[in-house]
């Protein structure tokens, strides 16, 4: 547990999004969710915002609009002399488009949100990728399974290694593996914040 204390940092500003999102009034919302075949990026995003606002009273938060040299982040503020621009990803395993929103041709993706921060050269800002996903399937890829069978059921670790390489590929960036929180454990599987670091 971090202590008001403590000198500001992304690690509080991560713990606040990661307990906001394991309060039981956000939990029985993404177990909603999970029954529904959509991309809500749109309602982790304002969450997302209201948890910042709520612990920082004087934060001035940026939503969509430009910041710096950052053409339109999903959230963006400066605050105690930390600057952080972070991009939000909601990826639903029941949508047959997921695996296109990783790295595939869609307009938006992961992929492109990570090399849209990577190629910004301001190297004083925190960059962070936010992928909500979930309800997950295999985590860690398993010898006996053929992920690239099945794109649409493709495990975690083979997303994640298919992610980095286009990454490599599109903007010369080394994609490290992400932060893994689990905000939901059940029956009809779990469901995970990825934070991405650029």
């Amino acid at each position: 547990m971090i202590n008001e204390s403590d000198k500001f940092s992304w690690a509080i500003i991560q713990e606040t999004l990661v307990q906001h999102f394991i309060s039981p009034q956000r939990l029985s919302t993404i177990r909603d969710i999970f029954t529904l075949p959509n991309f809500f990026e749109g309602w982790f995003t304002v969450e997302s915002l209201s948890a910042l606002i709520r612990r920082f009273s004087n934060i001035a938060l940026v939503s969509n609009e430009h910041f710096l040299s950052f053409s339109k982040p999903d959230i963006a503020f400066s605050y105690n002399d930390l600057t952080c621009v972070i991009e939000v990803k909601h990826l639903s395993t029941r949508d047959p488009d997921c695996r296109g929103r990783w790295n595939g041709a869609k307009q938006s993706t992961v992929a492109k949100d990570i090399c849209a921060l990577c190629t910004n050269q301001n190297s004083t800002v925190v960059k962070r990728v936010l992928v909500f996903y979930g309800p997950a399937y295999q985590v860690n890829h398993l010898t006996s399974e053929s992920c690239g069978r099945n794109h649409r059921k493709q495990c975690l670790e083979c997303s994640i290694a298919d992610l980095q390489k286009t990454v490599l590929e599109d903007c010369d960036f080394q994609l490290s593996k992400p932060e893994c929180a689990e905000l939901l454990r059940s029956e009809q599987g779990n469901f995970y914040l990825l934070i991405f670091t650029v």
